[in-house]
């Protein structure tokens, strides 16, 4: 079973989208915590099935560890 990012998001208080011209089906879209302050919108894109996160600024900052991604959102180790 996927990740619930949905349920993260909300509870954390992550602001994101769920629909929109920048963000595709099954997807929701975040500021991206790599690029911090840089990304003047939401650049990180993440699946909602678990088949991962990136960023359509830097294709660099991508992966499928939902550990990772969550670490990066809540600043934490």
């Amino acid at each position: 079973m996927p990740f619930d990012w949905q349920r993260f998001l909300e509870k954390h208080g992550v602001e994101f989208a769920q629909g929109g011209a920048n963000t595709s089906r099954d997807n929701v879209t975040v500021h991206c915590p790599f690029c911090g302050p840089a990304d003047p919108s939401k650049h990180m894109s993440v699946n909602l099935k678990g088949k991962g996160w990136r960023c359509w600024r830097h294709p660099n900052h991508r992966g499928k560890s939902p550990t990772r991604l969550v670490q990066a959102l809540l600043r934490c180790t």
